[in-house]
This record gives C-alpha cells, sequence and structure tokens, in this order.
C-alpha cells in the first residue's frame, strides 16, 4: 500500500514577489495495489513470463480555493507478458508487452482531472500506456562484448503539454511512438582488477498524435534521437585491492524536440557531458564517494524550454555551464 498526503499552496509571483494566491488544496491518495509474476521454462532455450498488477486509487481531496469536497476513486489492472529465445547461450532473441497508466492529476484547475483537463470530474480516468517490443541482445561469456538492438511501438491515451503555473497541462489526445535501440559495450582492457570499457548507444523514436482535428501532429518534448559514448575505468588502488577507483565520462547529444503539436517553436539539438569520479572501500560497511561534473558545451538553453504567455514565447531554464556535485 502507498500513501501520498500532500498540502498545495500556489501563489503568482513577479520577479520573485508574492502576489494572489491561486491554489489552496490538501488531498490524500491511498494506494493499495496487488501483482503477482511467474516465470516458466519449459525448455533450456525457452523462457515465458507472464504478469498482473491491479492498483486501486482512493483520493481524498478538498480544494478550499473552489469550495470543493470529494473521495472519488477508481481501479486499473496492468497486464504484462515476455518470451525470451536463446538459440545458443549469450544470444537472446525477446518479445515483451506490458500495460500502465498515469494517474489523475488531483489538483488541476479543478477538483480531480485525467491529468490535462483542469476540471472537477467525480469519474476521471487513468491515462492508459501500451508497449509492445521485439529484439535481440549478446552477451559474451568472458563478459568482454555486449550488443542490443530492439523496436518498439507504444500508444498512449492521453498526451500533455505544460504550461505556466497556475494552468494545468493541456490535453493533446492520444499518441503513437515508433522506436528503436541501439547500444554496445566492449571491455578493450584488463589486468588483475583493471578495466577499461567503451560504450556507445542511439535512440530514435517517431512520435505523433492521432485523431486530432486541430492543427499539428508533434508530441511536445520529445527529442527526434538519443545518442551517448563514453568509457569507464576501474582501479583497484596499489597495494590494496580493497580500494577501488572507478572514472566515467560520457557525452549525450539529444535532437531537437517540438514544444507544441505545429512545430511553429522548436528547440535546437545540444549535448551534455556527465563525469564521475567514484571511491569505494570495503571496509566502509558498504558505502561508497563521490564527486560528479555535469558540463554543457553548447546550447545550455536547449534542455529545458517552454512556451507560455499570449501570444506564445519561449521561456527557457538555463543549466550553468559547470555543476559539480559530491556525496557518500
Amino acid at each position: 500500500v502507498g500513501r501520498d498526503v500532500v498540502d498545495s499552496k500556489r501563489f503568482n509571483t513577479i520577479q520573485r514577489v508574492i502576489g494572489a494566491q491561486t491554489e489552496d488544496t490538501d488531498f490524500t491518495l491511498t494506494n493499495p495495489f496487488a501483482y503477482g509474476q511467474v516465470n516458466f521454462k519449459p525448455v533450456s532455450w525457452l523462457k515465458l513470463t507472464g504478469g498482473l498488477r491491479y492498483d486501486h486509487l482512493y483520493y481524498d481531496i478538498e480544494d478550499r480555493t473552489r469550495g470543493l469536497i470529494v473521495s472519488p476513486d477508481l481501479g486499473v489492472t496492468q497486464p504484462k507478458a515476455g518470451v525470451v529465445i536463446s538459440p545458443v547461450k549469450g544470444l537472446d532473441f525477446f518479445a515483451n508487452f506490458g500495460r500502465g497508466f498515469r494517474t489523475p492529476r488531483a489538483i488541476a484547475g479543478g477538483t480531480l482531472g485525467t491529468p490535462a483537463e483542469g476540471v472537477a470530474d467525480q469519474n476521471a480516468p487513468a491515462a492508459k500506456l501500451e508497449t509492445k517490443e521485439i529484439g535481440v541482445q549478446f552477451n559474451s561469456a568472458d563478459g568482454v562484448w555486449h550488443f542490443l538492438a530492439d523496436i518498439y511501438r507504444t500508444t498512449f491515451t492521453n498526451e500533455l503539454q505544460g504550461r505556466p503555473t497556475p494552468l494545468p497541462p493541456l490535453s493533446l489526445g492520444p499518441s503513437e511512438r515508433d522506436g528503436y535501440d541501439l547500444e554496445a559495450r566492449v571491455r578493450v582492457y584488463q589486468n588483475g582488477g583493471k578495466t577499461l570499457s567503451i560504450f556507445a548507444n542511439y535512440s530514435g523514436v517517431d512520435g505523433k498524435l492521432v485523431g486530432r482535428t486541430t492543427p499539428g501532429t508533434d508530441i511536445p518534448d520529445v527529442p527526434g534521437y538519443m545518442a551517448k559514448y563514453g568509457f569507464d575505468l576501474v582501479v583497484p588502488l596499489p597495494n590494496d585491492p580493497a580500494q577501488v577507483m572507478t572514472f566515467l565520462v560520457s557525452q549525450t547529444f539529444e535532437g531537437a524536440k517540438s514544444l507544441e503539436p505545429t512545430s511553429v517553436f522548436t528547440t535546437k539539438s545540444f549535448s551534455r557531458i556527465d563525469a564521475t569520479l567514484g571511491y569505494t572501500n570495503k571496509n566502509w560497511k558498504g558505502f561508497s564517494a563521490f564527486l560528479g561534473f555535469v558540463i554543457y558545451p553548447d546550447r545550455r538553453l536547449e534542455e529545458t524550454a517552454f512556451l507560455f504567455g499570449t501570444p506564445p514565447a519561449v521561456g527557457v531554464s538555463p543549466k550553468a555551464p559547470v555543476t559539480v556535485q559530491g556525496g557518500v
């Protein structure tokens, strides 16, 4: 059972000065659920998987701004299924099917809405997600090589377009995504506990809104591609193999994305560099330490962009050129 207890207050602000209050809502969401999964191998080269999860959502909402008190509830069933065929050791052909959901929004410019409508609806449905996937992967017995490729189709019943607070997200209706993923990893050096591996992956997606009667079919905030490459290095400290240093560096490239269905407003592609230095010690009882860096070599305004105002304009949340974070 999960339980969320939320007290939400929102205000208009201008230059960080608080103005009129726009939201004053308390709500609780109690979510009992049950889940079961069965794995079955009738022969050594075939694995079958089936699962089912049921969620029930009990809301208790007090919207003081609008003087509404309601307690809607709904149930959602989520099946999943999979099959893996392994003709030789390390080589797997797989197929998966699954359904999920997104809960209705308890604060949406009304009491309860689909996560976009912003209207009071005691019987607002959950948005449903369904994915079908097929693919192949290979892992060598010595752990040196790894490859994976897959294609998938995802259907969703209610895409959203974000809007500035206090406006709720805008409902865009159902969508379809056709995508694929490619990834590879190879260990290029090993000497005792020292290892060096390089990796790369690429994901492409073609998404569109379906059944629309208004202009535009692009899904907002979905990049056309994501690409990544990098390496990771593991080095035990001299004369003490209990202490290990790890170093991981990668660069991610993200394609342009539309900010609204007609693609009049779009972002540009950009890249981000992530670097992490880690330290582990077997005598630390499971603790480890890290120092991380995030670097934007170009276009650091593109990762978080949004529309606001009438007529619409583009706002951004600029990223720092370099961010440093450390911890234990």
